[in-house]
């Protein structure tokens, strides 16, 4: 769609996703399922994965365990082939948690809480809002603790019964500037592929019982 080469301001990447989606029509990714207590997520694979190697591709970890308020726990954490999850540049991951009887924008400040804690000029974006599914964008222009790196994210909060589940895509870079809808999304750590990418397969996961 040659219009978007020369469109940067994310507000009219944003504008222009659902046009971009229904004229370019690239194929769909592969898929994986997870269960995640109550329920069965099915999801797309990482950016990066070309196919459905996602194990040859990337480094994974999970853990069972304890989560706030003594919640059961699951994360799942995707990183490129070859990254360290000390000191990752790009990362796709699941946790969810249960049992969760609060809504979705609840459990948002939860997942909101370290970002603003550690961010300088935090600010939010939300793309979707219903009752069981809140996604929007997170920018950290800069970390307090170190000026020079910032990060984006592409969150998406899902409920499932009982269960609260958060799928994320995460990228680090060189800082950047405070957020505004007419940013230069060039200027951003997440390419404009990626963010489209995440944005429209975070919104579309597939959940049904185990």
């Amino acid at each position: 769609m040659t219009m978007l080469r020369h469109v940067f301001t994310l507000a009219a990447v944003l504008c222009a996703l659902p046009v971009w989606a229904e004229q370019s029509k690239p194929a769909a990714p592969a898929t994986m399922s997870i269960n995640l207590f109550e329920a069965k997520a099915t999801l797309a694979m990482p950016p990066w994965v070309k196919g459905a190697d996602v194990v040859g591709q990337s480094e994974i970890f999970n853990q069972r365990g304890k989560g706030g308020g003594g919640r059961k726990a699951f994360i799942q954490e995707f990183i490129p082939k070859g990254q360290k999850f000390e000191s990752w540049r790009e990362i796709y991951a699941i946790l969810a948690e249960t049992p969760y009887r609060k809504g979705v924008k609840s459990y948002r400040k939860i997942v909101d809480a370290p970002f603003k804690k550690a961010c300088t000029n935090f600010d939010t974006l939300t793309l979707l809002d219903k009752p069981e599914a809140h996604v929007y964008l997170i920018f950290c222009p800069s970390y307090k603790a170190t000026p020079t790196v910032g990060e984006m994210a592409v969150m998406a909060i899902w409920k499932y019964e009982n269960t609260i589940m958060r799928f994320y895509y995460e990228v680090r870079g060189k800082a950047f500037p405070k957020f505004t809808k007419d940013i230069d999304i060039r200027l951003l750590p997440m390419t404009q592929k990626n963010m489209n990418y995440a944005v429209k397969y975070l919104s579309g996961i597939r959940l049904e019982a185990k």
